[in-house]
């Protein structure tokens, strides 16, 4: 071998790494960045926060004092809003206790009486503390348009004003606050910059520091103040900020971790925050940015071990740092970054566990034959052509041995196979699937070799004193476009087919498959969807038109499937039928809307049930035992349930269908020709069908008001059917004009959307209810 030969693979193998690292930290990277953009991190980055600020707990200065309009003030006052010489009386006890400053968060846009106007006017005057009130501005919900709000013109000389305006996130939660407020009367420093002597332009904001304690936050009721139970060393030479904060009055806030909190508060916690420093945020972008650095320098190493102690430096720095940040009132967003140095370490543990399983993906950990992934790789070849072989009960049998017993089954099982198969290579897959390759020459006369395979398998298999009998079919798919591996799921269907027809093989054919896989997905559940509860029965009421009352209702299988929501029964009902799946359906539903219209009854209201017959189960020798049976077992009376057919499927197996429909008329079961008109519809069907009623389909009824050639075949309908002693239902009634006219005709029986659309037994028997009073009175 040459030495070229040899270094061509070794370079491959140093450069692997550098694209295993790169290619990967780049989506990575992509997604972090997405990550924060999105704010998908928010509650875990809010819970971090929480976390260190409880960790960083500390009470406040006592500097600035609340004095609180509280609920107890308010029902001292015994009105609201209180009045002006409430606070004019407050202002004047402030100055006597000698406060600093009085920032008043109530709004006096407006005036009041004269009286107390101009006692609070008097009261700010005289006042030796400054006084701030409140400026702001509101935004309609709808124009989104901004309204200022300021004191009246006659405070303007005797109080200087403040914004008090707050900041919300996406969440509605206030994390922030703004330095200064720009506005027509010019920029107005916030309350809280102003309690704690700070600047700051326009729009700008600074985090709130939430690890300062709300209970040590000096608070005094407004009507203890007033009363002089408060000392006056509790506020003299101090800051005051008089607020609401009963609940009563909404002014409340929501407070990360904490919950509502009144404005007033918040302004305070602004102002304990700027008195200890200049709080600022770092936002997300500026660590994760460092981090991907320190990730793409780290890329270009090639060393595992110094890899490995790179990221979990960086991840104990990403942890660690937002703790000494806190202190400095520094608050940094770091959970982009985290998700950045997880997604890291995950996707490098994913790809090593992935190279790990990739060796042992190729065979079966129980049998040692090899799997579908072996198949997998096996190139395409188009004279090839891929068998099937499913067994049906193999999860049942695997389901009761022990691993090791399971191997020796499948042992058995490939011994068979590969004898019948000429000694090709056995593919094991789950749930006893089963695969090889043929020639496509060979298909010709796989008939033969398929019938002889299955006659292997006529014999049990035994495992140690046990004996059981394997349910086995087998597809053929031969497509030479797909590969061999592609060929599977076409194979695995014609198995299916095959099982459902009763024959030993089928060979697959391309253009059913998207028939193929709606069956597999829907009719594969449809036992499960009837247990779990996902098929349920809908009730449309039948109207006497005589008497305008409910007489019973069609039962009507609905089926509300978990991810595919609502199917319609014109989606399972027909594939069900061709799949022989119909009967176990039926029977669910016969019971179901007999069980209902038995309750209805035993409240003395007579109530008869319809329900739809498939012709499948005219063949089932058991359906009028059955029938029988679920009749006796509720207690309804046979007369009262209607079994529908239509005219097609009774003259289809005349002599067989006619003598089971006779059987069930004899039972004293009422039978009903449903869809009538659409079918082959003549006399001598009416005369030969046992049925006591006639069903038209909803395609003539529509159009009787302004379709002569509907109404001529409904009227003559309804005339034959009455001379043959039959009633006769309209069904797809909408309109009133559509009532009016079959009134008119004579009709006995209607139902519709226009009478009562299909709906659950609990509205159904509330409408009886409903129906029965109104009768009543």
């Amino acid at each position: 071998m040459s030495p070229a030969s040899i270094s061509r693979p070794r370079r491959r193998n140093r450069e692997r790494p550098r694209v295993f690292q790169r290619r990967p930290l780049f989506w990575i990277a992509l997604g972090a960045i997405l990550f924060g953009l999105l704010q998908a991190g928010a509650p875990l980055e809010h819970m971090l926060r929480f976390l260190r600020d409880r960790v960083r707990d500390h009470p406040v200065s006592g500097q600035i004092v609340v004095v609180a309009i509280d609920d107890r003030t308010m029902s001292a006052a015994q009105q609201w809003p209180l009045p002006r010489r409430f606070y004019a009386t407050l202002i004047d006890r402030l100055n006597a206790d000698g406060v600093r400053r009085i920032f008043i968060s109530v709004n006096f846009t407006t005036l009041s009486d004269p009286v107390d106007d101009a006692l609070l006017v008097s009261a700010m005057r005289r006042s030796k503390a400054p006084i701030i009130l409140p400026v702001g501005f509101t935004i309609d919900p709808i124009t989104r348009v901004r309204a200022y709000f300021a004191p009246a013109l006659m405070f303007k000389p005797v109080a200087s004003v403040s914004s008090i305006n707050l900041n919300f996130d996406a969440e509605g939660t206030v994390r922030r606050l703004p330095y200064a407020m720009k506005s027509d009367m010019g920029v107005t420093p916030s309350f809280s910059a102003l309690l704690a002597n700070r600047e700051g332009s326009a729009g700008s904001q600074y985090p709130i520091d939430y690890a300062t304690n709300l209970s040590s936050i000096p608070i005094l009721n407004a009507q203890d103040v007033l009363s002089g139970v408060v000392p006056t060393r509790a506020i003299a030479g101090r800051d005051v900020v008089v607020g609401l904060t009963s609940a009563r009055a909404g002014n409340n806030f929501l407070v990360p971790n904490i919950g509502l909190v009144s404005g007033v508060i918040l302004h305070v916690l602004g102002a304990e925050t700027l008195r200890n420093g200049s709080a600022t945020d770092i936002p997300w972008f500026v660590p994760l940015g460092a981090a991907l650095i320190v990730a793409f320098m780290a890329s270009l190493i090639r060393r595992r071990r110094f890899l490995v102690i790179v990221y979990i430096l960086g991840t104990i720095a990403a942890v660690a740092a937002p703790f000494m940040l806190d202190r400095e009132l520094i608050f940094v967003e770091i959970v982009p970054t985290l998700a950045l140095l997880a997604a890291i370490g995950g996707t490098s543990l994913w790809f090593a566990y992935r190279e790990a399983a990739r060796r042992r993906s190729v065979v079966n950990v129980v049998s040692g034959l090899p799997n579908l992934n072996a198949l997998r790789a096996v190139d395409n070849a188009p004279d090839v052509a891929l068998v099937a072989a499913r067994i049906r009960n193999f999860p049942e049998i695997s389901a009761t041995l022990p691993e090791e017993k399971e191997r020796a089954l499948v042992e058995q099982i490939a011994r068979r196979l590969a004898l019948g198969s000429g000694g090709a290579t056995i593919y094991q897959g789950d749930e006893g699937i089963f695969a090889w390759l043929m020639p496509c020459e060979t298909v010709s006369f796989t008939s033969d070799q398929f019938d002889a395979l299955h006659a292997l398998f006529r014999n049990p298999i035994s495992i140690d004193d046990r004996r059981f009998d394997l349910a086995i079919t087998f597809g053929l798919a031969s497509d030479p476009v797909s590969s061999p591996f592609n060929r599977l799921g076409g194979a695995l269907m014609a198995a299916d087919a095959a099982a459902d027809a009763g024959l030993h093989w089928k060979l697959h054919e391309p253009e059913q498959e998207d028939d193929s896989a709606w069956r597999l997905s829907l009719l594969g559940r449809l036992d499960a969807a009837i247990d779990s509860g996902e098929i349920w029965v809908a009730y449309q009421p039948k109207i006497d038109l005589s008497s305008g009352r409910i007489v019973g209702s069609e039962a009507l299988v609905r089926w509300s499937h978990p991810e595919k929501g609502p199917i319609s029964p014109v989606d399972f009902i027909p594939m069900a039928e061709q799949q022989n799946r119909i009967g176990k359906l039926t029977y669910h539903v016969l019971e179901t809307a007999i069980r209902a219209a038995a309750a209805i009854n035993s409240h003395g209201i007579s109530f008869g049930i319809a329900v739809n017959l498939s012709a499948r189960l005219l063949d089932d020798p058991e359906l009028v035992v059955r029938v029988s049976s679920i009749l006796t077992e509720h207690g309804l009376a046979s007369n009262l349930l209607t079994l529908e057919i239509t005219e097609t499927v009774a003259v289809a197996n005349s002599a067989h269908s006619i003598a089971v429909l006779n059987r069930l008329r004899l039972i004293g079961v009422v039978l009903s020709i449903d869809d009538y008109g659409t079918g082959y519809s003549n006399l001598e069907n009416l005369r030969t069908i046992p049925a006591t009623e006639i069903k038209i389909d909803r395609s003539f009824i529509d159009a009787i008001d302004h379709s002569r050639s509907d109404a001529v075949m409904v009227r003559s309908t309804i005339q034959m059917a009455h001379s043959l002693g039959q009633s006769v239902v309209a069904e797809g009634v909408e309109r009133e004009e559509t009532l009016r006219a079959l009134r008119v005709m004579g009709c006995d029986l209607v139902q519709g959307y226009l009478t009562g659309r299909p709906m659950k037994f609990g509205a159904l028997s509330r409408l009886l209810l409903k129906e029965r009073r109104r009768t009543a009175a």
